[in-house]
């Protein structure tokens, strides 16, 4: 049976199994796509999901080119000095 979760969802898992691994939006598609029976996500999409995730606190923007994405292996410090928990 086809994994039918979010994609946001999917984006977060794949990082979740590898933190503080930076990883750029095209890998993170490939081990998605790859782990997917018949479903396929295009890049573009898993882009958009990184971006959403490190502007809310549950992915941190590594570098903006190459962009790269990693999930944190610990708390993340908001520009504010408050710090979230993810």
């Amino acid at each position: 049976m086809p994994d039918v979760r979010p994609l946001s969802d999917l984006v977060l898992d794949y990082l979740a199994e590898r933190p503080g691994h930076p990883l750029k939006p095209h890998e993170i598609t490939r081990g998605i796509n790859a782990a997917l029976d018949g479903r396929h996500v295009g890049a573009s999409a898993v882009t958009n999901r990184c971006l959403r995730a490190a502007a809310t606190g549950h992915l941190v923007q590594v570098t903006e080119m190459p962009m790269a994405f990693a999930y944190p292996t610990g708390p993340i410090t908001t520009g504010e000095g408050h710090t979230e928990q993810s």
